[in-house]
């Protein structure tokens, strides 16, 4: 069994990261993570 990702897989996880590292900031991370609501806005 192999469970290390493609790269493909890490092409898309790289693209992913980079979209929401530019779009949300580390005080709306922690906001969602703090929240009670599972993450939900």
């Amino acid at each position: 069994m192999q469970f290390q990702l493609t790269d493909e897989q890490r092409a898309l996880q790289d693209a992913v990261r980079s979209y929401l590292r530019d779009r949300f900031g580390p005080d709306q991370v922690r906001a969602l993570y703090e929240n009670d609501t599972d993450g939900l806005p």
